[in-house]
């Protein structure tokens, strides 16, 4: 980075932060722009050096070409392809350069943001988002990101990170900025959060325990989903299709994949796929067939990329949980309960998991060993790092 003050430098960095702002009450940001934009300037800064586990991803995303070509897809997904790349270069660029301080930061001007949004929403036109709780449709506020789930998983991130940091005041405050959106995976994650925080006191054993618990249960959800789908009457499946037309967006969506197995159906191209695998819903529900997206991470892994991609995503996973824990089970399981909130939603574009994955390389003298060696530059997080 060129030399500034501590300042400047603070306000350069907050700049991706604002990638998270996709919408202002109704309004397209654009601001994804700084996240690709540093993740690019990364790459040149590098001379497009990585260091070793981000090239699973950078394998995953490269080899998902064959099938853009092969599905005939449109040149814009060759677009999208080049956004993942870029953003794992900016993950990079936050396991360099983001300090505690960043992310302090980043906290406050999010959990701000987050309540001028709720405020915005409360006293003008509502986000059109509903729950329905006992017969009566509640509004749903949709947070700093525009979307109620998406704004309850990045609130969630940062408090994981601020607590860890021991800036707990806040780490509460913004998993409390959780209770407005109404998320039903917000809500599960956060009292997960607030559990691994209790455990985190009596016991670094059972907090492993935790996060590796949570992070497996998130991976097999899906398959117990499918299974379950699979075996279900047509009455039972009636019924969960009434209640919400989700419950088919998984198998249906799993079933894709496995008709494709080795690299999927191209990035963002599934959702082409679904309604040839939803036919019977239109024997069991009075509404037509959702044809939507997976709203799974792994199975949005899975059916856009394959096998081959899931075991690299996956592998990427667990190595950085690994490197979590190596530094401390309260940062093992924000990474596990990250992902089990993204077991609800998508997520391989979002954010969040770029900047938490970052801030665990960040505090990794793994990764500090690697920049040193090869003369890269880096932000050292703590002086007091355990050495592995």
């Amino acid at each position: 980075m060129p030399q500034l003050s501590p300042l400047q430098k603070q306000l350069i960095l907050l700049l991706p932060i604002l990638g998270v702002f996709k919408r202002i009450l109704k309004f397209k940001t654009y601001s994804q722009v700084f996240i690709l934009a540093f993740g690019g300037f990364e790459a040149i800064r590098s001379r497009l050096k990585l260091f070793p586990a981000m090239y699973l991803l950078i394998f995953m995303v490269l080899l998902n070409f064959i099938p853009l070509v092969s599905e005939a897809l449109p040149y814009t997904m060759g677009f999208r392809l080049l956004q993942l790349l870029l953003m794992i270069y900016f993950l990079q660029f936050v396991a360099r350069e983001y300090s505690p301080k960043t992310f302090e930061y980043g906290g406050y001007l999010i959990l701000t943001l987050h309540l001028i949004q709720v405020l915005a929403e409360s006293i003008g036109p509502p986000s059109g988002f509903l729950r329905r709780i006992w017969g009566i449709n509640i509004p749903r506020f949709s947070g700093v990101i525009g979307e109620p789930n998406f704004s309850a998983a990045l609130l969630l991130g940062f408090a994981g990170i601020l607590y860890f940091q021991k800036n707990k005041r806040l780490a509460v405050l913004m998993s409390l900025g959780i209770l407005p959106t109404l998320s039903r995976a917000g809500f599960i994650c956060m009292v997960f959060l607030f559990f691994s925080w209790t455990l985190a006191k009596y016991s670094k054993k059972l907090g492993s325990i935790f996060s590796y618990t949570v992070l497996v249960l998130g991976i097999l959800a899906p398959i117990f989903a499918y299974i379950a789908n699979k075996n279900a009457d047509s009455n039972q499946l009636k019924a969960l299709i009434e209640k919400s037309q989700r419950i088919y967006l998984v198998p249906g969506h799993i079933d894709i994949g496995l008709d494709h197995p080795v690299l999927g159906v191209g990035y963002r191209n599934s959702i082409n796929y679904i309604n040839t695998k939803t036919e019977y819903v239109k024997s069991l529900s009075r509404k037509p067939p959702l044809k939507s997206e997976q709203h799974s991470l792994y199975v949005q892994v899975f059916s856009e990329f394959g096998f081959v991609g899931l075991i690299l995503f996956l592998s990427f996973v667990f190595y950085i949980h690994y490197l979590a824990l190596l530094r401390d089970p309260l940062l093992s399981s924000t990474w596990s309960i990250l992902l089990f909130c993204f077991v609800f939603m998508n997520g391989l574009s979002e954010l969040v998991i770029y900047l938490v994955a970052g801030y665990i390389l960040n505090q990794s003298s793994v990764f500090q060993s690697w920049c040193n060696q090869r003369n890269l530059s880096t932000q050292r997080a703590f002086e007091h790092d355990a050495q592995v």
